[in-house]
């Protein structure tokens, strides 16, 4: 295993791989975050924004 990969974080939202936590930017975070969770969790974006999907 690389050093790059043992320093990975894990997203709190959806559980993907991150290297650092977008909000913060701090190795380590405990609360690491990804971008697409971060803007979801701000009102940015939305992942499903309509019920027919257009």
């Amino acid at each position: 295993m690389t050093e790059a990969a043992a320093t990975r974080e894990k997203c709190k939202g959806c559980g993907r791989e991150i290297e650092v936590c977008s909000c913060c930017e701090e190795p380590g975070c405990q609360h690491a975050i990804c971008f697409g969770c971060l803007s979801q969790e701000l009102k940015q974006t939305l992942r499903h924004p309509h019920a027919h999907g257009g």
